[in-house]
């Protein structure tokens, strides 16, 4: 296995997160990979609780910035500039390692592999003390019901095999999924997060950087002709500490930030036009109830695992939320139209 001689930076953006950073810092912390070449950048958008306090108990780097608040990815963005370590991995609070070997396989796989520029964990994780929200989301492989619906879940499902998403396999193997991915805006898996290693030599060819959503990083990767490993047996647990509600509630939040902000490079949109039949179906199976609980039931025979049919529930509340963010935006907008 190759040393641990190459250099880490794990890029983490944090807002009060008191309750779970010490968690997150104690997984990176409890990696195999040599310690003394990982670095931790804490990406702070003003935090007034423990945050701050916990970072700095913990020797971790800290970029301070409490004006961009509501600007997570230019907080990446600028605090990224000047990273000069071999490897960048973009993380989140709430995320966890399964396997200590992660780093390790990851670096291991990507110096193997010099046409790849970046890699990801085939799947999420959980354990039996998650909310059901959390294990819901790790079964689908996705963050968002709808993005799984659409074929655009960043890991594969628990009621897959095989690569799943948008991509031509064009390797696979007992380590690895090798993924060459056209980077058409919409045809994309959701990528770019929650565990997401990439070669910092490439971070800084990607010139756009982040100054859009993670999956524009991606594409803008693609585009520059290289591919992508997903990664098998380094299941991440991406733990969604909050009600089903107030999930939604935001990403509806994050949704308007976005699309407010004239200066974020937009190309990627989970819901596209082309899209269309597909959300309506998903939305009509949903509602309906018994066309996806025949799904579910399906997927419940091939897993045995009963988190299935919480999607129910959770499906129907995306379901209301999303409609009723939309159905205001396009008010809005015939509203300006017509005053225009």
């Amino acid at each position: 296995m190759i040393s641990s001689n190459l250099t880490i930076t794990f890029l983490c953006l944090s807002f009060n997160d008191e309750k779970i950073i010490q968690k997150t810092i104690d997984s990176i912390r409890s990696q195999s990979y040599n310690q003394k070449n990982v670095k931790i950048l804490f990406l702070d958008g003003g935090s007034k609780d423990e945050t701050l306090n916990i970072i700095k108990k913990n020797n971790c780097n800290l970029y301070f910035r409490p004006d961009l608040k509501d600007s997570p990815f230019l907080r990446i963005e600028l605090g990224s500039k000047n990273i000069e370590t071999d490897y960048t991995v973009f993380w989140s609070c709430d995320c966890n390692f399964t396997n200590p070997n992660t780093l390790e396989k990851s670096v291991m796989l990507l110096q193997k592999n010099d046409d790849a520029v970046a890699a990801w964990s085939s799947r999420y994780s959980f354990t039996k003390d998650n909310n059901y929200l959390t294990k819901y989301l790790a079964i689908i492989g996705a963050v968002d019901p709808v993005a799984h619906a659409l074929k655009k879940s960043e890991r594969i499902p628990y009621d897959e095999d095989k690569w799943h998403s948008y991509g031509k396999v064009i390797q696979d193997n007992n380590d690895y999924i090798k993924l060459k991915i056209k980077p058409h805006s919409s045809d994309f898996p959701a990528a770019g997060a929650n565990f997401f290693i990439v070669k910092t030599k490439a971070l800084k060819q990607a010139k756009t950087m982040l100054k859009g959503l993670h999956v524009e990083f991606c594409i803008r990767l693609s585009e520059l002709n290289y591919n992508f490993l997903v990664i098998k047996g380094i299941d991440i647990i991406h733990n969604i500490d909050c009600s089903v509600m107030d999930y939604f509630k935001r990403k509806i939040k994050w949704a308007e930030i976005y699309s407010k902000n004239n200066n974020i490079i937009r190309s990627y949109y989970v819901f596209s036009k082309k899209d269309l039949f597909k959300i309506i179906k998903f939305i009509l199976n949903n509602i309906l109830i018994i066309p996806q609980l025949i799904i579910f039931l399906n997927n419940f025979i091939k897993t045995k695992n009963v988190i299935w049919f919480h999607g129910i529930y959770i499906n129907n509340i995306a379901i209301i939320y999303y409609t009723i963010y939309y159905a205001k935006k396009i008010i809005k907008t015939r509203i300006h139209n017509n005053n225009s």
